[in-house]
Formats: C-alpha cells, sequence, structure tokens
C-alpha cells in the first residue's frame, strides 16, 4: 500500500510539472504570435510585406524611398496596415508636411484603431494641423466615433515650414502613454507629453495615415521609417553620438539620450587620454539634457587628434555606461599663406571634358577649405569660392573640378580620393595663373596662400600633344613658381593623377651632402613615369646664391647649360629632360657641373657624375 502510495504522489508530481511545461509553451506560441512591423519603403514597394491598404492609388515612392502623397486632386487620402496588439506597445514614424499646416491642410495619424472608419472607430490618433500659429501635437482618443483630446504638445512646434519630425508613441502594462518627439531642433527623442488611460485596446488594430489637403499641397505629404513593436523598457546606456569643438578650450558631447545630471557633471567622468587631463569646469542644462560643455584649462593644439574618455555616465532610467566610451575631436583651423598648395592643374582637358585643380595640405593642421577663392590673376571677374566645408588633414589631396563625373570617366580615380564639384575660373590652354586667396573675416584682409604662373612650355618634350594631360608638381614643399618642380603626368597613369599621389612625385633629402645631390644618378627620359628626369636637389644656408650650371659628356665636351647666372633660393631641384635644342642626347656617362657664389663673394664649385640611360623593357 506505501509503495502504491508513493508512486500515485509520482504521477501526480509529474503531472503538475507537465502542466506548467505546456502553460509555458502556450504563452510563448502566444507571444510569438506578435511579429514586429517595419517599413522604410526601401524595396519600392507599400502593397506587400506590410500589405498597406486604402487608397494606394494617390500615393507612391518617391526616389528617396520615402512613403509620398501623390494625388490628382484635392481631397483627403487614407492608407493603412492590420496588426495585432499587445498589452505594451511601441509606434514609430517619421513624417514631413512641406508646409505651414493648417485646418485645410493637416495629418492624422490613427496608430491604434479598431475600425478604418474613423467615424465609428473606437482607438487613438494624433492630429497635426490647425489655423492659427497654434499648431502643436494633438493626442485624441476615440469611443465609437466621439473624439476626446487627452494632451498637447508644446505650443508652434510644428508651425513652420516644413513640418517634420520621428514621432515615437509608447504604451506601458500599466495603461501610461508617452509621446515623444525627435527634430532638427533636438537629436534625441524628447518627451512631449505623458497622460493615462486605462481603456483596453482590442486585439486587432489598425495603423492608418490620414492627409487632409487642398490642390496645392496634393504631393507634400512624406512618410519613413514606420515601425510598431512590443514596448520594451529601456536597458541600455547612453552612447555618445558627436563631440563638437566650441572654442580652443571648450568640446560639447552630444548623448543619444538625456543623461542624469550628477553624473554628467561629475568631472571624473571624463578625461583625455593624450594628457589624462579632466575639465576644470562643465555646463549642464536641464533644458538640453542629452548635452555637456566641458571646458579645459589648456587650450587644444592644431593638428592634434584628441580622445576623450567617458564613462560612468547615466541615463535617466539608470542605465549606466559599463564600458569605456570614446569620442575623437580636433581643431579645425582656416588657412594661413603656405599651408595649402597648388599640386596639379590640368588646364587642357580633352574636348568635352573640364579643367581641374588638385591641392594638397603641407602643414600639420586640419583645415576647412570653406571660403577659400581660386582665382586667375591674369583675368578680372573669374574668381571662384569653395562654399562647402571640406576638412583637409595633413598630406591629403583634394581634387576640384566642374564635373566629377567626367572626371571619373576620363582618368583612374583611386576610392580614397577626395574629389570636390565645385566652379573653377577660367584657364586658357597656353599660359594663365591660378591662385588661392583666404578672406580673413575678423581682420577684413585678403591672404594669397599660394599662386602658379602655367605653362604649356612646362610639359615633357616627348608629348606631341598635351591635351588631357596635366602639369604635376614634383614636391610640395619646394617652391610653387620653381619652372623645375614641374613636368607633365606621366602617360602610364592616362595623363593626370586627380586626388592622389602624383607620378612624378620625389621625396626631398634632409641629408644633403655638399649642398647638392643628385636624387637619381641614373635617368631614363622615356616618359615612362620611372626616373624620367635626371633631378639634382639642393639644400643652402642662405638665399640669394647665384649659380651656373653645364652639363659635359664623358670627354669633356659641353652639351648645354641649365642655368646661367640665376638666384637659388634656400631649397629646390633642378631637372633635365635629356634633350638639348629638341634632341635627344645618346645613352652614356655625362658629368653636371656647378659653380655658385655668393654676396660675399665666395665661389664653391662642384662635379656629379650621371648616366643617361635606355629602359631595356
Amino acid at each position: 500500500m506505501e509503495r502504491n502510495k508513493t508512486t500515485s504522489y509520482k504521477i501526480q508530481f509529474l503531472l503538475y510539472i507537465k502542466s506548467w511545461i505546456i502553460l509555458v509553451l502556450i504563452l510563448i506560441c502566444v507571444n510569438s504570435t506578435f511579429s514586429q512591423i517595419y517599413d522604410d519603403f526601401s524595396d519600392g514597394d507599400f502593397r506587400t510585406a506590410p500589405e498597406w491598404k486604402g487608397d494606394l492609388s494617390d500615393f507612391i515612392i518617391n526616389d528617396k524611398y520615402q512613403l509620398q502623397l501623390d494625388a490628382a486632386q484635392a481631397g483627403n487620402s487614407k492608407i493603412y496596415l492590420k496588426y495585432q496588439q499587445r498589452d505594451s506597445m511601441q509606434w514609430i514614424f517619421y513624417f514631413k508636411m512641406d508646409f505651414s499646416p493648417s485646418n485645410s491642410n493637416k495629418l492624422k495619424v490613427y496608430f491604434a484603431i479598431d475600425n478604418i472608419n474613423p467615424d465609428i472607430a473606437s482607438g487613438y490618433f494624433l492630429e497635426i494641423g490647425e489655423n492659427g500659429s497654434n499648431d502643436n501635437l494633438k493626442f485624441y482618443k476615440l469611443d465609437h466615433g466621439n473624439e476626446m483630446l487627452l494632451a498637447e504638445g508644446e505650443d508652434a512646434e510644428f508651425a513652420n515650414q516644413p513640418a517634420e519630425s520621428f514621432i515615437k508613441i509608447q504604451k506601458s502594462i500599466d495603461n501610461i502613454w508617452s509621446v515623444s518627439t525627435k527634430n532638427n531642433t533636438n537629436s534625441y527623442f524628447k518627451n512631449d507629453f505623458e497622460v493615462f488611460s486605462g481603456e483596453t485596446l482590442t486585439d486587432s488594430s489598425f495603423f492608418m495615415l490620414s492627409c487632409q489637403y487642398t490642390n496645392t499641397r496634393k504631393n507634400k505629404f512624406f512618410f519613413d521609417d514606420i515601425a510598431i513593436d512590443v514596448f520594451k523598457k529601456d536597458t541600455f546606456p547612453p552612447k555618445i553620438i558627436k563631440s563638437q569643438i566650441l572654442s580652443k578650450n571648450k568640446i560639447k558631447i552630444i548623448f543619444d539620450e538625456p543623461v542624469k545630471k550628477e553624473t554628467a557633471i561629475n568631472g571624473n567622468n571624463y578625461h583625455l587620454k593624450s594628457n589624462n587631463d579632466k575639465p576644470s569646469s562643465i555646463y549642464y542644462h536641464d533644458t538640453i539634457p542629452n548635452e555637456v560643455i566641458l571646458k579645459f584649462s589648456k587650450d587644444f593644439e592644431s593638428g592634434i587628434y584628441y580622445i576623450l574618455i567617458v564613462s560612468g555616465i547615466k541615463d535617466i532610467h539608470g542605465n549606466e555606461m559599463k564600458s569605456i566610451n570614446k569620442t575623437t575631436f580636433y581643431l579645425i583651423d582656416t588657412p594661413q599663406k603656405g599651408d595649402i598648395v597648388i599640386n596639379e592643374i590640368l588646364f587642357n582637358p580633352r574636348k568635352g571634358s573640364n579643367d581641374f585643380l588638385e591641392l594638397i595640405n603641407v602643414s600639420n593642421k586640419i583645415i576647412n577649405l570653406k571660403g577659400l577663392i581660386i582665382s586667375n590673376k591674369d583675368k578680372e571677374n573669374k574668381d571662384e569660392i569653395l562654399n562647402d566645408n571640406i576638412i583637409l588633414k595633413k598630406g591629403k589631396y583634394i581634387c576640384i573640378t566642374k564635373d566629377t563625373s567626367k572626371l571619373i570617366n576620363d582618368y583612374f580615380i583611386p576610392d580614397t580620393a577626395i574629389l570636390v564639384q565645385n566652379p573653377l575660373p577660367s584657364f586658357d590652354d597656353d599660359n594663365g595663373n591660378v591662385s588661392l586667396i583666404y578672406f580673413n573675416s575678423a581682420s577684413g584682409l585678403y591672404t594669397t596662400i599660394d599662386s602658379f604662373d602655367y605653362s604649356e612650355d612646362m610639359h615633357s618634350v616627348f608629348l606631341t600633344n598635351n591635351e588631357g594631360v596635366s602639369l604635376e608638381r614634383k614636391n610640395p614643399f619646394i617652391a610653387t613658381q620653381d619652372s623645375f618642380n614641374w613636368t607633365s603626368a606621366a602617360t602610364i597613369t592616362g595623363g593626370a593623377t586627380p586626388g592622389y599621389k602624383n607620378s612624378s612625385f620625389f621625396d626631398t633629402n634632409d641629408n644633403i651632402k655638399d649642398n647638392f645631390e643628385l636624387v637619381n644618378n641614373v635617368f631614363s627620359p622615356d616618359q615612362d613615369g620611372v626616373d624620367d628626369f635626371l633631378t639634382l636637389e639642393y639644400s643652402l644656408e642662405k638665399d640669394n646664391v647665384l649659380a651656373n650650371i653645364y652639363i659635359f659628356d664623358s670627354k669633356g665636351r659641353f652639351i648645354t647649360k641649365l642655368l646661367n647666372n640665376e638666384s637659388l633660393s634656400y631649397k629646390g631641384i633642378v631637372t633635365w629632360d635629356g634633350f638639348v635644342d629638341g634632341k635627344k642626347m645618346p645613352v652614356g656617362i655625362y658629368i653636371l657641373y656647378i659653380d655658385t657664389i655668393d654676396l660675399n663673394g665666395n665661389s664653391i664649385k662642384y662635379k656629379k657624375a650621371f648616366i643617361l640611360a635606355k629602359n631595356l623593357n
């Protein structure tokens, strides 16, 4: 009997466990029947997945992949979809009304109603649009078609043109409704209002967009990023979405959500990685709870990439940054003389193509080129201005042309190249000038950043036609107006290198012996882009040294004279293309003879042997 009783208890226990397992499985199955709805219209379709219904012929997907009203005439158009309700819900959507709303041109978003006919439906909706300048966000309850205003947002929030925002509606399990907006004035979802409404929603609901419009507004409604999901409590800590330098010692940090003041103003939560410096003061405004302004005792230095380490910040729900967050920032300068130099120019493009101008940042600064004036000093009223914010970092190139698509079609351009579409002044095909000028609004002064007088004579003698071939700078640190510092782009590159390292580039030698040194003792003038020129680099102790440079063959016979009593700058190059009077010299050994004299009458002479070779390939 005792054994049968024990067996009976075991059976009851197993049945109890089994019933719990079945109940859990039922709950899981019920929960899994709700599937999130999200539509960003990126598939170009709104008739399937999800399936929208209503006045479909009055809507289109535009070229920005947004749902757009496109009605034939004035009226009221509705589009809707069906979904399943849960005890806690969240709705998010983007809208834009490209006009100032009114009572005749307004939007109603029925996000939870039990019937597509608002005259008999129960549920909730938002409305934007009324006469006057109020134009705030209104939250209504529907009871069998009867409207009841529950809450309103900030006055005149949508009074201007365009009326545009992301809207987030959340319903908690205890029937607290909250409505938040995110737009150009705030980078996070700012809570507009909260309200309690305990009406039970039906399991099956509709989300409906209703546009009322006059004839001039029949295509001015836009929608995107519509998401319907179960509302989940926020468990994510705040993140940094942007850092912005305000002055030489102040930086603004913007978080993706409001943060708690006591953690935001704690200086121990911030430090600069470079010097472990902490802010000397912190500014936090209750009206902008997702931003802080940090002030440091030391000024930021130009050209340095600062890394700010942030930790310990909590959002308003108490979620704390457990891991370290980083943001990088740097000081942005305006150009000064010599910071930006002209590095390449195409002034004789192929038929149907355009000129281009390439610049390089040779400074240690990070420079904004906005406002830079590109001028042709040989022609009046031919200036063009760079109107966009263009950040150019140290050692980086930028290529400017009227039509970047034509440039890409004409030449090889790597993905890393920075191309800017902007008008250029007119450049003549034979000779001319290009100058970079910057206007300092604080001082009221114009500064010439760099200037280059170009000529078609600077092109290689190998070229029978220089159309579509650019002039390249050999070294950006040697004087711009030094004619030896320019040559034709190699034909192997297609005749130009817009936006990247020049085919004729050579690096300077900081340890030049006896003031003059040959960069290449062997050169082969065949326009293959490799050692096409003999290059003599010089570095002198002072300016205004006069020089004569001669070339002799191995038997001491005079061949040509490269310089004739010409003044040399402190640093530069002299090149020879291997030609004399249009005739290419034969291969062999040659002697470079250099005779210099300074202002004090001191004369120094140098001899350098080199080889003019032929490329056997």
